[in-house]
């Protein structure tokens, strides 16, 4: 094969390493790897409010392509399914999910309107538009800082639309680094 594209978790042991990266660029030369990088749902907002988090999710990539070994590593995706997922439990739902309450009080100040749910269909458009930046910042800064570590790293970003179809997950060509 020449790519071989490896999931890692953020729980649990599967973590490439070094070694087995290094075989399979043994049995073919020109085997690419790409790791897929995967944080947890609920990842953008806590990146965007909590630096401890951000911090701590940046050393746990860098750990990861370290791990695997930088120079066995061609690529590696950000994000992964985590928008899609993340902003598809905002919609088809009567009521809002549980860690929404977590950013009432900022979404409130920075906007100036309550948060409240409209109905099923549509949840808070309103939140969600608030959202749009900070998933920009959390794609373009994972994106800043895995480029610093590894200039040499091909850095891709996976977006995957809003089950919903409402098209918020998606940025404007140039609104996302990677």
């Amino acid at each position: 094969f020449d790519f071989s594209v490896i999931q890692t978790q953020t729980v649990g042991s599967m973590v490439p390493t070094r070694d087995f990266c290094a075989k399979l660029k043994q049995l073919n030369s020109n085997h690419r790897i790409i790791l897929r990088l995967a944080p947890i749902t609920g990842a953008i907002p806590k990146y965007f409010f909590e630096p401890f988090y951000r911090r701590g999710l940046i050393e746990y990539y860098t750990d990861l392509i370290n791990n695997a070994g930088a120079e066995n590593v061609y690529a590696v995706t950000i994000g992964e399914e985590e928008n899609g997922n993340f902003v598809s439990g905002l919609w088809w739902r009567d009521t809002p999910p549980d860690w929404i309450e977590a950013y009432r009080v900022p979404f409130e100040r920075e906007t100036g309107k309550k948060l409240t749910w409209v109905n099923a269909v549509c949840g808070n458009q309103d939140f969600l538009e608030w959202l749009r930046p900070k998933i920009r910042f959390f794609y373009n800064d994972v994106y800043t800082q895995l480029k610093s570590r590894f200039p040499e790293l091909k850095v891709l970003q996976y977006l995957s639309i809003a089950r919903s179809g409402a098209g918020i997950s998606w940025h404007e060509p140039g609104e996302i680094m990677a």
